[in-house]
């Protein structure tokens, strides 16, 4: 039975080199992390953006502007 790891293994060089993180500004690059960090805390995010928003406190103009350029990144 494999166990799951008590940390996220973190490559600069895979997180660098993305193209998709590339194009994100700062503030979708930071987004996305704490995204990446909950879904690794939880076993992934919720599937309705609205239970994602409540999460990180975002409202619902801040989640129609970084959604669609970090959602994708979570199948």
């Amino acid at each position: 039975m494999a166990h799951k790891l008590p940390y996220m293994k973190w490559y600069p060089a895979d997180f660098d080199t993305d193209e998709d993180v590339k194009r994100m500004t700062d503030e979708q690059a930071g987004f996305y992390v704490r995204c990446l960090n909950h879904a690794w805390l939880h076993e992934g995010l919720p599937e309705d953006s609205k239970a994602i928003a409540e999460i990180f406190k975002k409202s619902d103009a801040d989640m129609r502007r970084l959604w669609p350029i970090v959602g994708h990144k979570f199948t």
